[in-house]
């Protein structure tokens, strides 16, 4: 059976919840009023139908999960999406030059604040009594700031390229199922 990789995706997240619907209790609570035994061996027959069927999920995820490996490393999905990756390290670094706060002072007003300190006397002038002793001061002016949303802007739209392009990746490409794969899935109402 082929799928394309969008719907391997919707597949493996069906798989995942069906592995967790299927977990049974490795532990019982018997009451006097129970046979004891009997219900342990009820408990362990459980366990061991749904074992089996948890194994049967577990390798038709990973053989999907490795033929859409394979399949998005043939058809360079890896390399948009590793792009799209970078874009977004690089677009959260050139966030902190445009938030303002690293917006620098104005020249005459840093000169002026730093005169005022100079002339200030040294004693309780500041806030609790204490002498300011420093500006603080952005390092990025308006030019650097435009640059970064320029930069920024031509980022954003590039990963929406790169995903205009994975969309179309997952669509077009294709795996292939193995028979006992798809008799898991079947039975499990997955497909």
């Amino acid at each position: 059976m082929e799928i394309n990789l969008r719907k391997a995706n919707a597949i493996q997240q069906e798989i995942r919840a069906a592995m967790n619907a299927s977990r049974e209790p490795i532990s019982i609570s018997v009451t006097e009023f129970e046979a004891g035994e009997t219900a342990i061996a009820k408990a362990k027959a459980a366990f061991m139908t749904g074992s089996d069927k948890y194994e049967g999920l577990v390798s038709a995820l990973y053989e999907i999960r490795a033929k859409v490996g394979a399949a998005n490393e043939a058809c360079g999905l890896n390399l948009a999406l590793t792009r799209i990756a970078e874009l977004a390290e690089l677009t959260s670094h050139l966030n902190k030059v445009t938030s303002g706060s690293g917006l620098r002072l104005d020249e005459t007003i840093l000169e002026g604040k730093l005169s005022k300190m100079k002339e200030a006397p040294r004693e309780g002038s500041g806030y609790y009594g204490h002498r300011d002793e420093a500006v603080s001061t952005g390092i990025f002016d308006e030019a650097d700031v435009k640059t970064a949303k320029t930069r920024i802007d031509g980022m954003k739209r590039e990963k929406r390229d790169l995903q205009d392009q994975i969309l179309a990746l997952n669509v077009e490409n294709k795996i292939t199922l193995s028979r006992e794969a798809v008799g898991v899935l079947k039975e499990e109402g997955i497909i």
